[in-house]
């Protein structure tokens, strides 16, 4: 998923992801970004998706995200 950047701040992101998490069974979800995206993080940050605690053993450039819980 990505929001062109004449679209940002028009919370079509936000839109988008709350359509991606109300057709999922339970309102749950995950998704994976580049850890590099340092916009992107921040924004799935910001609208309450969290980052699970890393299992152990080899690092990768992967963010793992999950939805936020009472969506």
């Amino acid at each position: 998923m990505g929001v062109r950047a004449p679209a940002r701040g028009t919370g079509l992101g936000r839109r988008l992801l709350s359509a991606l998490i109300d057709t999922t069974p339970g309102g749950r979800a995950w998704l994976l970004t580049w850890n590099q995206a340092h916009d992107t993080l921040a924004f799935y940050r910001r609208v309450g998706w969290r980052e699970p605690e890393p299992l152990p053993g080899r690092q990768t450039d992967i963010v793992v995200f999950l939805s936020p819980p009472d969506s």
